[in-house]
């Protein structure tokens, strides 16, 4: 039995002496009424729900990057990824938590502090409110980690829930759900250009802090720049800076190392179209930097000086043999 069709203008009679029913519109309402129809997949939305929250793979990748950048261990935006994490979707999950979980005593003393403040400084509750506030959606998003993402998306896109179901099913504000709403298509824009090799991904490459041995033979981290006993990298700022000033003082020296040409002659000259260096990336696939770190700087010179000669180098191993 296909279901009845209700009209604008309707009156029904059921054989009692009041057995009309109405909807209560006459013509003369309905002829100063108008009809809009609408197709729009999602009702009440602004913007249709994207494709790639329904593919579970492109999800754990977009949460895990996005938990990383709240870890601050890959710094990401839409042309490059710097410090981007090597292994799979799980070790680098777990590396995110465990950095978030080291933040959680500095910020439980933060928000202690706050606290007292609130109840000693009456003229500053309101700034002190959204700080307290602040901190403690912090600490709760280091508690549940990526979970509390993809519950967003979950219940937002694929369930059809508003922000303010959301955010009653788990505990947040409407705007905190909204927020990470876009901060996840953000994460989605970079892993997309990443996909097509829009954006340059830098890798991350640790400092190994210096090691020694004391007079008992045990291990002792030392500072990398000035060499004292310390717990860190670097003992004190100071030396963090110099090392900083450094490494950017050679990189510059060797970038202008490498943009010294000399000719032979204006034709040659005239004839330049391509830096070597570039034209050594093409043909042998590897970059001067890497030729630099893998096989050292006599190889790397060498190769270079092939190319410049438009002939082809030998390999590295029969370079250091005859070397």
């Amino acid at each position: 039995m296909l279901p009845q069709k209700h009209l604008a203008v309707e009156a029904t009679y059921h054989g009692a002496a009041e057995g009309w029913r109405s909807n209560g519109l006459a013509f003369s309402d309905y002829a100063r009424m108008q009809t809009r129809m609408s197709n729009k997949p999602d009702k009440g939305r602004r913007a249709p729900t994207p494709a790639w929250v329904h593919n579970d793979e492109v999800v754990c990748e977009v949460v895990t990057l996005f938990m990383e950048e709240r870890a601050h261990l890959v710094v990401a935006n839409q042309e490059r990824v710097r410090k981007a994490r090597l292994g799979s979707v799980c070790e680098r999950l777990d590396r995110a938590q465990s950095r978030l979980i080291e933040k959680r005593p500095e910020l439980e003393r933060t928000l202690r502090e706050l606290c007292s403040r609130f109840t000693t400084e009456p003229e500053n509750r309101k700034m002190l409110a959204i700080l307290i506030e602040n901190f403690d959606t912090q600490l709760r998003i280091s508690e549940r980690g990526p979970s509390i993402a993809v519950a967003v998306l979950h219940y937002y896109y694929r369930m059809g829930m508003d922000s303010v179901a959301v955010g009653q099913e788990l505990g947040l504000k409407p705007v905190h759900v909204r927020q990470l709403l876009h901060r996840l298509n953000r994460t989605y824009k970079i892993f997309a250009n990443i996909q097509e090799g829009h954006a340059r991904v830098i890798p991350f490459v640790p400092t190994i802090q210096k090691q020694v041995l004391d007079a008992e033979g045990h291990l002792v981290k030392v500072c990398i720049e000035c060499g004292e006993p310390c717990a860190h990298k670097f003992c004190k700022k100071y030396c963090q800076r110099k090392f900083t000033n450094r490494k950017k003082r050679e990189a510059k020296r060797s970038r202008a190392r490498d943009e010294q040409i000399k000719f032979c002659s204006p034709a040659c000259k005239a004839a330049f179209t391509e830096h070597p260096w570039r034209t050594l990336e093409k043909r042998l696939g590897i970059s001067l930097e890497t030729l630099r770190k893998e096989h050292g700087e006599s190889y790397a010179s060498y190769a270079l000086f092939c190319v410049t000669r438009n002939i082809m180098p030998m390999p590295a191993n029969c370079w250091k043999m005859l070397t």
